[in-house]
This record gives structure tokens, sequence and C-alpha cells, in this order.
């Protein structure tokens, strides 16, 4: 028996693997197993998982679902494939989370939509142990319409090929030069977000942990701007218009006007470190200083390729607005 344990972030909460048999990915026969968790900015629990197998040339979805699961009280899941396919599509449906600003329970509809598109046939570890981690989280969900639109805009070989450049652009600019673990090879979605509401180490996942706070910070500040009651705005509508914003392959703002070029570098540069600057909500251990360079370096990231040719505007550590003080 092989035996696989992650211990980085939410997998520990919920991830100890054994699987009985090694496998071959030209077998006829092929058994996988997907575990992992959905994630917020805190957990969803109870949403439906389905899985669908996507055209590698097309990304078409194809209309079989190859298996369900519901996410446990840890927002955690597993799904066994009973077919081989290089590319699938994890969608998880409704469920209930919470921000991490507002403990009021968010109950979200089948339109509350989280997903990652996932190169399967890429994954050494499915030889290995016959398991296949996978995180589902706003990130995550930017993977399929980044890579058709990619496909569509862009001179792109195949769908497959644009779904790996669009893992290299947001690893790129999620989490800078740092390495995906080895297991992870071209796959974001199999990288465990740490758990913020503890205290995590500056690695890698913590940074990816951090990240979907800042995330939920953005959705705050929008609804004190406004002036309203959370009314609907969470990191999952916010998630919904930055995948509107990238189906032209960039992340510029157009044509819907609903995000900007900015919305992923100096805006959530701001709102992350106001996180990480207030005591009463940072419980990570993570001081701002120590977040500087990074979030320098997010806030001044110049990718035309996704961000369109305008620059970011000048940012700086420390820059808080004084309203955010």
């Amino acid at each position: 028996m092989f035996v696989f344990k992650l211990c980085s972030g939410y997998i520990a909460l919920c991830l100890t693997i054994g699987a009985t048999a090694c496998i071959r990915l030209d077998e006829q026969e092929f058994l996988g197993r997907i575990e992992g968790c959905v994630l917020g900015s805190q957990p969803v629990v109870g949403s439906k998982i389905r899985a669908y197998a996507l055209d590698p040339v097309t990304g078409e979805r194809f209309a079989t679902v190859l298996a369900t699961a519901i996410s446990d009280g840890n927002g955690c899941f597993a799904i066994d494939i009973q077919e081989y396919h290089s590319t699938i599509l994890l969608m998880s449906l409704g469920g209930e989370t919470e921000e991490y600003w507002h403990n009021r329970t968010i109950h979200l509809d089948d339109r509350g939509t989280l997903s990652a598109a996932v190169l399967f046939g890429d994954h050494t570890l499915i030889e290995e142990t016959g398991v296949f981690p996978v995180f589902i989280t706003p990130i995550t969900t930017l993977l399929y319409p980044m890579a058709l639109g990619r496909l569509e805009h862009l001179d792109t070989v195949d769908f497959s090929e644009s779904l790996r450049e669009s893992n290299r652009l947001l690893q790129t600019h999620f989490l800078g030069e740092a390495a995906l673990p080895e297991i992870c090879e071209s796959n974001i979605s199999c990288l465990s977000p740490a758990d913020t509401r503890r205290s995590i180490d500056l690695d890698i996942s913590g940074k990816y942990g951090l990240i979907l706070i800042g995330l939920s910070a953005v959705t705050e500040n929008y609804i004190h701007e406004a002036g309203r009651g959370m009314d609907g705005r969470n990191i999952f509508w916010l998630t919904k218009k930055l995948t509107e914003d990238i189906r032209d392959a960039l992340l510029d703002g157009e044509p819907y006007r609903v995000t900007s070029a900015d919305t992923l570098r100096t805006v959530l540069a701001t709102h992350l470190l106001r996180f990480l600057s207030d005591p009463n909500s940072n419980k990570t251990g993570v001081a701002p200083e120590s977040m500087a360079f990074y979030l320098e370096e997010l806030a001044g990231r110049d990718m035309p390729e996704m961000f369109g040719p305008t620059r970011p505007p000048p940012w700086s550590f420390p820059s808080l607005p004084a309203d955010l003080e």
C-alpha cells in the first residue's frame, strides 16, 4: 500500500491519503481519486461537487457527470474517477460559508459556483498513489474561462496548452517566483492554501491563503464604499465578476467594466495590507513588514499577457489611504 500525507493548511484537517494499487494512465480501466477542499475566504460546507470531462483540444465541457460528492464540515471532499480523461473540470455548487470579516452565514445557491480545471494527465502522482489533490478556490475558478479566452483570442495550440499557460500566469502573479511543490507539476489547483484562522508560515501556501483573505477584503471595502449591507456581495460575487472579465483572456476590466486591470494588483495589495495591519482580524502571526516585498511585487506586476497594456499606478509599502488605517 502506498500512503501519502499532506500536512499544510486546510489539507492537514482533511487528508491522510492511502491508495491500494499502482495504475497506468494508458490502461482501459482507470481509477483515480480526487481529494481536496472548497474554499472562499473560509471553507464551503455542504457544496455539491461535480466532475466533468473537458475536450483537451476545444475545452468543451461534456454533458455527462463523471462523479459527484458533497463537501464536509471542513469543506473537504473525495471523488473517484472511473474513466481516464486528460482534462477535468470540478465544479462546486451551493453550500454554506462565511467571510473572514463577518460571521453571518452565506447560503450559496447553485449560481454561487467555484471551479477548478485540472490537467489530470500531467500528474505523475496519479501513477504513484492513485490520488490527485485539488483545492477549489476563487483563484482556480479563473482557470477555465481564462484558458477558453486565450484559446479563442490568442494563437494557442489547443485547450490543454492554453490551460497550462493559464496556470503559469496565475502562479506567477499571485505566488511570484516560488515553485509549486513537485506533486503539483503544472496545476496550481493542487496547492493547499494555508488556514488563515490561525498562525501560518509565510511560505507558498501561506501566501495563497492570504491572497484569498485579500480578495475577501476587497469585497468588504466595496460594501463599505457603497454604503449598503452584504446584499449578495461577497467573495463569490467578486469571483463571478472576475470570471466575466477574463473571458477575453485579460483581466483588464473590458468589456464589462465591473473590475479593472488593477483589481488584482494595487487594489488587492492595499486591502491585504489593511488585513495584515489590523490586529483584531489578523490571527496569522504574519507582520505587515514581512510582506512588504511581496506586496510591492503584487501591486506592481507588469504582465501585459494577463492585464493588458495598462501599467499599474505607483504603489509602495506601507501605502494605506487614511480611511483604511
